[in-house]
């Protein structure tokens, strides 16, 4: 029987990482005949198998015919060849030893001659890497743009004191010089679609930390909001205590409104307009603003107005809208608070009676709020059809909800 005999060296590729991991194995090899001589510039046919024993199955195996060099020298790559069976990169590197056999024809056939079987004592991680395994010296994984661990247990990180990690965390972070930095987003709100209990730390005013409830945004009140305060909703109710008349004029806009506070309220100095100045003599009722104890975030808001003087609207109807309008420097300068209105229905049409009723609530409001903002809110009303100049008089009211 012709032998062969063969010098093999291996290098295998250990690469940290966990993108892009080359799926071979660098091979050497010095192809010799019978009498020990190499065998330079010839083809040689050669079938490379990795198995799980010495003796075991087969779990890859391909073939290649390279050829040698001046000095007898192969040099392959593992896993480029012709497969014969398996999928290189399917190998389970990470269930126990792997072998590797080695069989060759010198005369570049595939008269395949056994030249032995030899253990890869040095598993090649980065492949290990690259797929998700269960060993116990490398339990991460890449998954797709994600790095997964399938660990069952807690991870710890530190040097850690005691039972570390503790046994009820799945993370225990261990330092006495360092903290955890949040990720810090302009505004908690360019997150759509938030997962519930997802923690961020907005910059934009408000500032402070904000979890994610129902896929609302909430924000962590502290000692600065409100003196013992809470992160509890609040309801901030508005009440005209007498009657209020709300004007329209010609072209059926809003005449004279009139300002609702808490249990009490005054027409409005002038005809609405983008800004309210509540800036007057002593004496005159124009104080109906309130200040903002802590910060929060307005979630819904609804109105009320029940009217308390019959009228006879012929071939007219006529809108009442609650607004609220804020200064947030704060001073007596007022602006709309986008968002934060209602419309209340129905209109009031035809031949209305005492205690007839308008309400309406605007819900999925998310309007963030700073303590101290000064609130106002304002009742008007709107006409449409053949009598544009209206008087209507009635009970209004209000609540904010804030948390």
């Amino acid at each position: 029987m012709r032998k062969i005999f063969t010098f093999l060296i291996f290098t295998l590729i250990a690469l940290n990482t966990f993108a892009q991991t080359p799926q071979k194995i660098n091979y050497q090899a010095v192809i010799r005949n019978a009498t020990g001589q190499p065998v330079p510039n010839q083809a040689v046919g050669m079938r490379l198998t990795i198995q799980n024993g010495p003796v075991g199955a087969p779990i890859y195996t391909e073939t290649q015919l390279p050829t040698t060099n001046a000095f007898g020298l192969v040099n392959l790559q593992i896993g480029t060849g012709t497969v014969v069976t398996g999928t290189f990169s399917l190998i389970p590197w990470s269930t126990g030893n792997k072998y590797l056999k080695i069989e060759a024809d010198i005369a570049g056939g595939t008269a395949y001659t056994l030249l032995g079987v030899v253990e890869l004592v040095s598993v090649p991680y980065a492949l290990n890497a690259s797929t998700s395994i269960t060993s116990n010296d490398n339990r991460w994984a890449a998954a797709g743009a994600n790095i997964l661990n399938n660990n069952t247990g807690g991870v710890g990180i530190g040097p850690g004191s005691g039972t570390f990690p503790a046994n009820d965390a799945v993370l225990d972070i261990w330092s006495t010089t360092k903290g955890i930095l949040i990720p810090r987003v302009a505004s908690a709100t360019a997150i759509t679609s938030p997962s519930d209990g997802l923690l961020v730390y907005q910059t934009n005013a408000p500032k402070g930390f904000y979890y994610s409830k129902t896929g609302a945004w909430v924000r962590l009140t502290d000692a600065n909001d409100a003196s013992g305060g809470s992160n509890g909703g609040a309801i901030i109710p508005f009440s005209s205590g007498v009657p209020v008349s709300l004007t329209t004029i010609a072209g059926g806009l809003s005449g004279t409104p009139s300002f609702i506070g808490f249990g009490s309220s005054a027409p409005s100095p002038s005809i609405l307009g983008s800004t309210i100045d509540l800036t007057g003599a002593a004496g005159t009722p124009l104080n109906f603003a309130f200040s903002m104890p802590r910060s929060g975030t307005i979630k819904s808001m609804s109105a009320y107005f029940s009217t308390t003087a019959a009228l006879a609207l012929i071939g007219s109807t006529v809108t009442i809208t609650a607004q609220l309008y804020s200064s947030t420097s704060p001073d007596n300068s007022f602006t709309a608070v986008p968002g934060a209105s209602v419309t209340l229905a129905p209109s009031l049409s035809g031949i209305i009676s005492i205690g007839s009723i308008s309400n309406g609530i605007t819900t999925g409001l998310n309007i963030p709020v700073t303590a101290q903002t000064r609130f106002l809110l304002v009742f008007s009303s709107s006409a449409a059809g053949i009598s544009l100049i209206t008087t209507v008089n009635g009970y209004a009211s209000a609540g904010l909800s804030i948390e």
